[in-house]
């Protein structure tokens, strides 16, 4: 549901391991910001410059957040992804891009 609720943004669904690193790192240089739950390619997003959102559910967003410039996080209700309304992910990645300096 998330990735179709944001498909105006063309994301680039990064999530079944066919890209190398390296690959990644490439969009991100190109991409208008990253949308992702507490990975390593969140970190790496957030160290390419660009906008990102953390997406955390059981993991700690104070200890784990993306650090950077234009980064924001978003808890999960209940520390469950699954809860996460994509309505209120496209918002507030919305304002995060929106308001970049």
């Amino acid at each position: 549901p998330l990735l179709e609720a944001l498909k105006d943004f063309r994301p680039i669904d990064a999530t079944h391991g066919e890209l190398s690193l390296l690959s990644i790192y490439g969009c991100f240089a190109r991409a208008r910001g990253f949308i992702g739950n507490d990975s390593g390619l969140m970190h790496m997003a957030a160290a390419a410059g660009i906008p990102t959102l953390g997406l955390f559910g059981p993991t700690d967003d104070v200890t784990n957040q993306p650090w950077g410039p234009k980064v924001a996080q978003m808890r999960a209700p209940e520390r469950d992804l699954r809860k996460l309304q994509p309505q209120a992910v496209l918002e507030r990645f919305t304002h995060l891009i929106t308001n970049e300096t």
